[in-house]
């Protein structure tokens, strides 16, 4: 349940591409190089061999390998780095974490780049923590099997193999660029040299503010070739995947929520239902926040079935909504959600 809709496609490239620029009175490039970074080196982590301001690989096409130079942490070191983060699924038995990349940012904030081997699964994570070694924002890069049919769209008439590739590169301190190529092929060539039917490039653009959070100023398909029809399964699929995109942080997430849930195609999609849970479920405050500062808001048709039916817990929903702040925000919500969850389900499939 936690990694459903972080599908990367086969083959999946990440890049990590930093360029020098100033830190505005935080630790600079070289002083990460030489004597790594303050908060790591008090765990015991020595990063020093993965900062750099050129390239780093993000993900390995092999599916058993991890990207080199890397750092592997240890259960207890991942779980206090990454703890933060629920759908990260640290603390399984199966996962290994590791620290591929390192960047400094602005204020004394860093960067730090995660591959998450669960089973045959990678993760990419990118999350920013504070000078302290507390996680400010992250964003979740995606999730990735091996070679895949069809992705996690459903074709009848045929099955292709999409492929995917993501850049990152962050600009003077204060930027972070994210381009993600996708493409669709036969999945009758084997070669996989025939011409792809179509290639999309999305570009995401990400201002890293002083406090180490993150704001997605931008999401829009730079090129594409081939053609994709207005009822293209690929169309909703992206739109959604643009969702998960956004740093945890929400800046600007839910209005896009929003009009997404105004669309009659995702208002009975259990696609569309499961990426409202996964945003609910990573960073419940200030989703709960902004349904009860909007009555009448679209998102709460698709979230309150999943209270009815059990898959968001009464307990955890009421204790999520004793920690929104606004007096006014906690009574509308209690009013307006407060008395579900009567059912008992737990999962997406009871829906």
């Amino acid at each position: 349940m936690k990694n459903i809709f972080f599908y990367c496609g086969a083959g999946l490239l990440c890049v990590l591409l930093v360029a020098c620029g100033g830190h505005g009175g935080g630790i600079s490039l070289d002083e990460a190089k030489d004597d790594g970074i303050p908060f790591l080196e008090a765990m015991g982590v020595d990063v020093r061999p993965l900062v750099t301001d050129e390239q780093i690989n993000l993900w390995s096409t092999n599916p058993d390998s991890v990207p080199k130079p890397n750092v592997r942490l240890s259960d207890s070191l991942a779980v206090r780095l990454l703890k933060a983060l629920p759908e990260t699924g640290v603390g399984q038995d199966t996962a290994q974490v590791y620290i591929v990349g390192v960047r400094p940012l602005q204020q004394g904030n860093v960067l730090v780049a995660f591959v998450l081997k669960l089973g045959r699964d990678q993760r990419v994570e990118l999350v920013t923590y504070n000078e302290a070694g507390t996680v400010v924002d992250a964003i979740d890069v995606g999730v990735a099997n091996g070679p895949t049919r069809n992705g996690m769209w459903n074709y009848p008439d045929e099955e292709r193999l999409f492929s995917d590739s993501i850049a990152c590169r962050v600009v003077d301190g204060n930027e972070l660029m994210l381009t993600r190529v996708s493409s669709c092929i036969d999945a009758g060539d084997s070669t996989g040299m025939a011409e792809p039917r179509w290639r999309m490039e999305r570009n995401y653009v990400y201002s890293i503010l002083q406090d180490g959070s993150l704001e997605l100023t931008q999401a829009k398909i730079v090129k594409l070739r081939g053609s994709l029809g207005d009822d293209d399964p690929s169309i909703a699929a992206f739109d959604m995947m643009d969702l998960l995109r956004y740093p945890h942080s929400g800046h600007g997430l839910m209005p896009k929520l929003d009009f997404q849930a105004t669309k009659p195609a995702n208002r009975g999609s259990r696609d569309f239902t499961a990426v409202v849970y996964q945003l609910y479920w990573r960073n419940p405050l200030p989703f709960l926040t902004w349904l009860g500062n909007n009555p009448g808001n679209h998102v709460e048709a698709v979230f309150k079935p999943l209270v009815d039916k059990g898959v968001v817990p009464r307990d955890q929903l009421m204790h999520d909504i004793e920690r929104v702040k606004s007096p006014e925000a906690r009574r509308q919500l209690q009013e307006r959600l407060g008395s579900a969850g009567v059912q008992q389900g737990g999962a997406l499939a009871a829906l």
